[in-house]
């Protein structure tokens, strides 16, 4: 007669009905899982759904292109598990979006799209430099907003381009990218210079100096200056000064005009000795 032997804490029967179909539910569920994992593994990780193309569409004023398409290739770049990934279902439009004008401060204004499975396109358009602001940490562009988003160093503009821009010297303080440097009020108030010499007196503008709030000194291309003080109004100073060159200083004496001083009630002017 054969003995038969059973290890000790296992039962010495043939599985049940009820655990059998626990154990292939279990099998099921694990297989389940399984295949589950796999496919968004695929998803995530496969060749398929992977950025392969970046469309960037816009204005672009200072050749910034290729700078951008590597910020743009840094932050759709994605690292799980130690693996890298450009998915296209992990690319967030809004917080992409956000990242790259907190990044750039050079782009205005930016709209990205999907094509799926494997393309983004990129609208956008830069900052267009109102002038150039001069200040104790460098030399930087600034736009309508008062808003500073470039250094100048290295950057080429033509002629014409410099004409067109403020020169705006403030010694005072320090500048740095994506400050909001001068106020609504400040950038309003330099139009008004800006319009009135170059439109009235068809006299450009050489700098604005701001280095003291208290005595802007308005410099023009023929070499004479304007004191103002920003904390009167400046339109009935403009007004003035209107009054002041069309009745005492004529334009043929302007060239051996040295200043005028519109700080205080009686307006004081003095020509360069000779």
């Amino acid at each position: 007669m054969k003995k038969r032997y059973y290890l000790k804490g296992l039962p010495s029967k043939k599985l049940t009905t009820k655990k059998r179909k626990e154990l292939i539910r279990f099998s099921l569920y694990l297989l389940f899982f399984f295949l589950i994992a796999s496919l968004a593994f695929y998803i995530i990780f496969g060749p398929y759904f992977q950025v392969k193309d970046v469309q960037i569409q816009g204005v672009f004023r200072f050749d910034s292109k290729e700078n951008l398409e590597k910020e743009i290739d840094d932050l759709i770049t994605q690292r799980i598990l130690f693996l890298k990934t450009k998915n296209i279902f992990l690319i967030h439009q809004k917080s992409l979006e956000k990242k790259l004008k907190e990044r750039d401060f050079l782009i205005r204004e930016l709209r990205l799209e999907k094509e799926y499975p494997s393309r983004i396109f990129i609208v956008l358009t830069e900052r267009s430099p109102l002038g150039v602001l001069e200040s104790r940490s460098g030399s930087f562009f600034f736009d309508e907003t008062g808003l500073v988003f470039l250094k100048t160093d290295g950057v080429f503009l033509s002629d014409k381009q410099q004409r067109n821009l403020l020169k705006v010297r403030d010694l005072s303080r320090e500048a740095k990218l994506g400050c909001l440097y001068f106020s609504k009020g400040e950038i309003h108030n330099f139009g008004l210079i800006k319009n009135f010499f170059e439109a009235k007196l068809d006299n450009p503008l050489k700098e604005i100096d701001v280095s003291n709030f208290n005595k802007v000194i308005v410099e023009t291309e023929e070499g004479w200056k304007v004191f103002f003080d920003f904390e009167e109004n400046l339109d009935i100073n403009l007004q003035k000064l209107d009054i002041l060159l069309a009745n005492e200083i004529p334009r043929e004496k302007r060239k051996k005009l040295d200043y005028i001083d519109l700080r205080f009630e009686k307006i004081f002017y003095k020509y360069k000795e000779e």
